[in-house]
């Protein structure tokens, strides 16, 4: 359960178990809109270099219609493996779902 790289650039896939989804919440800001999107929280564990483990919690953006949500309902608590991208919003590293 730990997050691999692929061969293109920012794109990996994740590899967890679905914990969580929910609905963030809209904002505008200096006339700018976000949130309202999907997000999946994903419980998944890496290995350390000195051999221990690290269990965390990431979070992807699905989208943000209804159905986006339903995809994944059928799949909570199970584990999971999505293609993700990564990028750095704000000082944090955002993961969203890539497209294939």
């Amino acid at each position: 359960m730990e997050m691999k790289l692929e061969n293109l650039p920012n794109r990996f896939k994740l590899t967890g178990m679905l914990t969580n989804i929910y609905k963030a919440p809209e904002w505008t800001k200096d006339d700018k809109t976000g949130g309202g999107d999907y997000r999946l929280q994903i419980m998944s564990v890496d290995k350390l270099r000195n051999g221990e483990t690290k269990t965390g919690l990431s979070e992807v953006s699905v989208g943000t219609s209804p159905e986006d949500e339903a995809k994944y309902k059928a799949q909570l608590g199970k584990l999971i493996t999505l293609p993700v991208s990564l990028f750095v919003s704000r000082g944090s590293i955002v993961t969203s779902l890539a497209k294939e």
